[in-house]
Parts: C-alpha cells; structure tokens; sequence
C-alpha cells in the first residue's frame, strides 16, 4: 500500500470516528436547549404599555395648497369633523368649465335628434352626440370626487398628536399633514410564557398598575397575539381596563399584575 493511500485510510478512519461521537455524544449546546426550562413569570415583572386602538397620519389625495389645519396639537376633535382644508380654487374652476361644456353637448344633442326626425342628418351624428354627453357626464363626476378631497374629515374622535405640515405650505399627493390618534378607546399591551395561553383567555381579569398615575386598575383580557415567538417562547396579549378613566393617556406604561388560576 502507498503513503498516499494510508493517508487517505487514516483520515477517513478519523471521519468515521468523530461522525460516530456526535451521533452519541450530542453537542452541548443542543442538549441544553432541549432541556431549556424558562420557568414561572413573576407576574410583578410583567410591564404593559397603554395603546391607542386607533392612530392615523392623514395625508392629501391631491397636489393642493394647504388652506386650513382646524386643530392644534393636543386639541380634540369628533369623529367627522373637519381637520383640514385644502384649496382648491382650479379644481373648482375646471369643475364650473366641465358644467358649462356638459350644457353645450346636452343642446348638441337635442338639437342632433331633432335633425334625425326631420331626415336632415344621420344616426352616426345622433350617436356621437350622445357618446359626448356622456363623456362631459364622467368629466363631472371625475371632478366631484376631486373635490370631494379638498376637505378632510376625522375618521374617528381623539386628539391630535402632530401637525406635520403647515398652513400655507403645498401638500403632494400623500404627504403626511396631520398625526391622530383615539385617546378613547384604549389598550393594554403586554408579553407572557407563551405557555400561560392555556389559561389566559379572553375575560381573565388582571390588574394594571400604571406608573404615571401611581394607580391600579382592574382590567380583562381582549385577546392574545396570532402567534407565539418560537426563541422567547412568549406570546403577545392585549387588555382593557374595566371601566374608561380620563387620566389614562396612550403612551403610559406600568406593571400587569396577573394571578394565575392555581394561586387562587
């Protein structure tokens, strides 16, 4: 046998080996994440922040000046109010341009279909007349929807948060103008063992502990996150309080206090 092949036979030898101590021997590593136990959570140390249910940025549909932001920040509004105004003077001009030429067509056709009865034009011409009727008719619903943009409204009641765009100043399509949120219709969110899921369900009541106010209140479950983080091994669950309390801000933050079914 050749120096070359012996090599080759004792490496593969060394290969064969090692392979056979890792099937055996399982590395440390995984071993320990088999056994991996997290443990209980200390109910004390689990921290919820408070969520709004509602946040928007509203944003223009259409290039066009800013006229008038209604609200400051921090001031509240009702759902369907105004908040902004945007000018739009030549929208509403082409607007009264596609009125006028909608007037002349409709005569056009009148004028067209009376020539038919009397034999002194064709059916083509009736035809064409009527097609532009009905072009000058889209034109105008066209416009309507533009200017149907030219004032936003509140999509629910809150506060403003941030005017991100200001009076005077041109607003492109999509250009962030005003931050809103719902500062109503609150939510507790918070993480636990995605193991607690078997007993934490919707209506479990718990108790929030909010550091701003230095109170505690009582507060239930809503529902629990879609799913669960496979490295924490955790799960997101939402809250609400019992009962709606002005001093309650988005935002806020404190501790969730939970007892679990067999510390009853």
């Amino acid at each position: 046998m050749s120096k070359t092949s012996a090599g080759l036979t004792f490496i593969n030898l060394v290969v064969a080996l090692v392979g056979l101590s890792l099937v055996l021997c399982p590395s440390k590593s995984y071993s320990q994440s088999q056994n991996l136990n997290l443990g209980p959570v200390d109910p004390g140390q689990i921290l919820g922040e408070l969520k709004s249910r509602n946040s928007t940025i509203l944003s223009s549909e259409i290039s066009a000046r800013i006229k008038q932001i209604t609200r400051r920040e921090g001031y509240s509004f009702k759902k369907g109010d105004v908040l902004i105004r945007l000018d739009c003077s030549l929208i509403r001009a082409k607007h009264n341009k596609t009125l006028a030429s909608l007037v002349a067509a409709k005569r056009k056709y009148e004028v067209e279909k009376r020539l038919l009865q009397l034999n002194s034009t064709g059916e083509l011409d009736v035809q064409n007349a009527e097609a532009e009727v009905e072009k000058k008719l889209a034109d105008k619903q066209a416009d309507l929807a533009q200017l149907s943009k030219c004032i936003i409204r509140a999509p629910f009641s809150g506060r403003i948060v941030e005017r991100k765009a200001g009076e005077h100043q041109f607003a492109q399509i999509g250009k962030e103008i005003l931050s809103i949120i719902d500062d109503k219709n609150l939510e507790i969110a918070f993480i636990v063992p995605s193991r607690w899921i078997t007993w934490l369900k919707p209506g479990y009541k718990f108790v929030y502990r909010v550091n701003e106010t230095g109170k505690s209140y009582p507060s239930k479950v809503v529902q629990r996150g879609a799913q669960v983080d496979a490295v924490s091994r955790s799960v997101v669950i939402i809250g609400e309080t019992l009962s709606r309390y002005n001093e309650l801000v988005p935002g806020m933050s404190g501790q969730v206090i939970i007892n679990p079914p067999n510390a009853n």
